[in-house]
């Protein structure tokens, strides 16, 4: 049997920008970030990941399922 992992649960702007290897945000309640700029392994990360803020992504060429709700 497959154990589920928890979701990683990010509060903040700032939260999320250290995970992900990203300078701090100039702003704590909003932040633009390149994809590319990301120095983290993210790979277990985004199976399991909360937002508890609004996010909005433009992202070429994606391919895949994003679950919702």
């Amino acid at each position: 049997m497959e154990s589920k992992k928890k979701p990683r649960i990010f509060n903040s702007v700032s939260e999320l920008h250290k995970t992900l290897g990203l300078v701090a945000p100039q702003h704590p309640l909003i932040s633009i970030s390149n994809y590319a700029d990301i120095t983290s392994d993210v790979s277990e990360l985004s199976k399991a990941m909360v937002l508890n803020m609004y996010k909005i992504s433009f992202k070429f060429n994606f391919t895949g399922r994003i679950k919702y709700g």
